[in-house]
C-alpha cells in the first residue's frame, strides 16, 4: 500500500464520521420517515442515475443493455411517477445492468491501481475514483442549484440524502462487517 498512512487516517476519519454523524442521522431519519417513503426515494435515486448506466453500457459496447436501461428509465419516469416506483421491474419484469465509468475504464484495459480510502466515500481505487467523478457529471442532480459550481450545497445535499436514505436500510451492517 503506497499511501498507507493516508489510507489509515481516512479510514479513521470515515469510521468516526459514520458513528458520530452518519449512523445517528440515518437512525433518526429511519425513525421519522416510514420505510415505504424511504423506498420511494431509493427508487427515485436509482432512476435518476439511468444516464450513467445508459452512457457506460454504450461505451462498453453493449447497446442492448443501454436500450434496456433507456426503456427502464422511460417506464419508471412515466408510469413509475418520476421514478418513485421501479415499475419497469415490478410491472413488466424488466431488469437492467449496472454500469459505471470505472467499469468502462476497466473494459479498455485501465488497471485498478492501488488501494485508496477516500474521505466520505470510502475504499476505492484511482480508476474507480476517476470513474466516480465522470459519473457525477452524468447524474442530473449534479446540475441542481448554482450552474457555475460543480459541487454546490444543493447537489451535495441530495447526495447526502441519498446516502442517509440508503444507510437507513442497512444500519448495523457496517458493525457486522
Amino acid at each position: 500500500d503506497p499511501i498507507e498512512p493516508f489510507n489509515r487516517a481516512m479510514y479513521h476519519f470515515n469510521d468516526k464520521l459514520y458513528f458520530w454523524i452518519w449512523k445517528p442521522a440515518a437512525q433518526g431519519y429511519k425513525y421519522i420517515v416510514p420505510e415505504e417513503i424511504r423506498g420511494l426515494f431509493s427508487s427515485f435515486y436509482q432512476n435518476i442515475k439511468a444516464p450513467i448506466r445508459i452512457v457506460n453500457n454504450l461505451l462498453q459496447g453493449k447497446p442492448g443493455f443501454a436500450a434496456i436501461e433507456m426503456l427502464r428509465f422511460l417506464i419508471n419516469s412515466t408510469i413509475g411517477v418520476a421514478g418513485l416506483r421501479d415499475c419497469a421491474k415490478e410491472c413488466f419484469g424488466v431488469t437492467g445492468r449496472d454500469a459505471d465509468f470505472g467499469q468502462t475504464l476497466g473494459k479498455y484495459g485501465v488497471g485498478f491501481g492501488f488501494y485508496v480510502v477516500a474521505p466520505f466515500l470510502g475504499p476505492t481505487s484511482p480508476r474507480d475514483g476517476i470513474g466516480w467523478l465522470v459519473d457525477w457529471t452524468l447524474k442530473p442532480t449534479t446540475y441542481v442549484g448554482s450552474s457555475d459550481e460543480w459541487f454546490n450545497p444543493q447537489n451535495v445535499g441530495l447526495f447526502a440524502h441519498e446516502k442517509i436514505n440508503q444507510t437507513s436500510f442497512h444500519i448495523g451492517d457496517y458493525e457486522i462487517f
